[in-house]
């Protein structure tokens, strides 16, 4: 493996990250608790404008979408890495412009392969194949074809149970990293060969900024460190019999993200898994009532905008598209 500093854990052991708050299963939609959350955000005006500009950049995105998908960047760059992505119709222009910013920063990897959940029509598979090459659609039971009974009981509750299926049944022929549609590459992603070197290496993950696992599955002594699903690096096949074996004892799959995640937790530890650099591989729930993100360092290589922060993804979309057409129209020196 190699000796690069930047492919080495950088947490001490008594770094408060490594403890984060937990995070209960969420409320139903409808419940009172989550409107008054909902109804809150008025209170932080910066939010708010950030939430509208959010939505309007993506709604530009998806008008322009067709257009998109044949002028993408990309970095004069060979990635030895394969990447998978678990996503859907809706999702769609959330996955290409996460395809799109990989290109540009990090350059061409071995593949991309988009795992739909079945809802992708044949013009969203169309559109993403033609962003490059190395981009292919599968819909999760083809990859998933024969799941463990309790992930295949898992996959028909609740639509993270097919993204557990998919993640469980991964050919993985070297360094393999699977990162949500929701995920925007940074100026870093030119150091993924170096982070994701060495075939013996550890599994690695996204340090999470909450605790949300599920208690019936990850004992208390056991949360330290606390896996986000949302990116995962693997060097080979993990063995999930244990953290399977607690999904299946399971009378409720109701709280989604908890179970998943909790199953993906324990079969991490399971492996002597390692959280990546947080200060690299970003995820942040501290920001999200602000109207632009925190300046991201140059070595950053991703960030994760998770829940209430994907307003950010599109800010971040329409100003790093509006720098790009303006450079390409200022006049040559």
């Amino acid at each position: 493996m190699t000796d690069d500093p930047r492919a080495r854990p950088t947490l001490a052991v008594d770094d408060p990250r490594l403890h984060p708050p937990r995070l209960p299963p969420a409320a139903p939609r409808s419940s009172g608790p989550r409107l008054r959350e909902r109804a809150a955000l008025l209170r932080h005006p910066g939010c708010v404008a950030g939430y509208v500009e959010g939505a309007l950049a993506r709604r530009a995105y998806v008008a322009g979408l067709e257009r998109t998908a044949t002028s993408t960047e990309v970095r004069d760059a060979d990635l030895p890495v394969d990447l998978w992505s678990f996503s859907s119709q809706r999702d769609l222009p959330e996955q290409v412009a996460s395809i799109r910013s990989l290109l540009r920063h990090g350059g061409r990897p071995r593949s991309w392969t988009v795992a739909s959940d079945g809802s992708h029509d044949d013009a969203g598979r169309a559109l993403l194949r033609r962003l490059h090459p190395s981009v292919r659609v599968r819909d999760w039971d083809d990859v998933a074809s024969d799941p463990d009974p309790a992930v295949a009981a898992f996959a028909a509750a609740h639509p993270l149970g097919k993204k557990l299926a998919v993640m469980s049944s991964l050919p993985v022929l070297g360094a393999t990293l699977m990162v949500d549609s929701d995920v925007l590459f940074d100026i870093g992603a030119a150091d993924l060969e170096v982070d994701l070197a060495g075939a013996e290496a550890a599994p690695r993950y996204q340090l999470d900024c909450y605790d949300v696992l599920d208690g019936r599955i990850v004992d208390p002594d056991r949360r330290t460190a606390p896996t986000n699903t949302g990116v995962v690096v693997l060097h080979g096949r993990l063995d999930w019999t244990d953290a399977v074996g607690r999904l299946a004892a399971l009378d409720r799959l109701d709280d989604g993200a908890w179970i998943e995640q909790g199953v993906v937790h324990l079969a991490m530890q399971d492996a002597g898994g390692l959280p990546l650099d947080p200060d690299r591989y970003v995820i942040r729930g501290d920001d999200y009532l602000q109207y632009r993100e925190a300046a991201r360092p140059a070595r950053t290589v991703l960030r994760h905008y998770a829940g209430p922060t994907r307003y950010m993804f599109w800010c971040r979309v329409a100003h790093e598209g509006f720098g790009a057409r303006l450079a390409r129209t200022r006049p040559r020196p």
